[in-house]
């Protein structure tokens, strides 16, 4: 796969996340979800195209190839498996765990993040969670490409939020 800044993986959520809620990924909503201006948005798909993650034409729609979906779920999952630690376990408030989880979903390597959602899962099956989701199974991170098992993921509603 090839290596992706954290701006272009943001690129990646984004459209995955617009493509799941309206079907498609229109460049004017990219801008307002990435919070960014349109040429930057212009310049990132032309990133992204070159890279094999989206398809693209100027000024259509950008769609996810099977290697961009692939990358888009990993960084969702990231995002959303330390957001859900930091509410369950640590007690953080949703929208400061959310900003922080944007912020380390970019950084977190896959042996630590293995770890934290089966800790985050440990504490939640022996106390319940304190607020918000529950943790993450095998069988969820299947629906982000990450294991072999199946189960749809009850975490949809994550996708709704703005990126941070």
């Amino acid at each position: 796969m090839p290596v992706l800044t954290p701006s272009l993986e943001d690129y990646l959520k984004a459209i995955l996340i617009l493509e799941r809620q309206r079907g498609a990924a229109r460049p004017a909503d990219i801008a307002r979800v990435v919070r960014v201006g349109r040429p930057s948005v212009s310049l990132a798909l032309k990133r992204l195209k070159g890279k094999g993650m989206i398809s693209h034409n100027a000024y259509g729609d950008a769609t996810l190839t099977p290697e961009g979906n692939k990358a888009a779920k990993s960084v969702l999952f990231r995002h959303e498996a330390l957001s859900v630690f930091f509410v369950n376990v640590l007690g953080v408030p949703k929208d400061q765990a959310n900003e922080n989880a944007h912020r380390l979903e970019h950084a977190i390597d896959d042996t630590v993040l293995e770890r934290l959602v089966a800790f985050t899962n440990t504490l939640v099956e022996r106390h319940g969670p304190l607020e918000g989701p529950q943790g993450f199974c095998k069988e969820e991170a299947q629906h982000y490409d990450l294991y072999d098992t199946s189960c749809s993921s009850p975490h949809e509603d994550a996708t709704q939020e703005p990126l941070g």
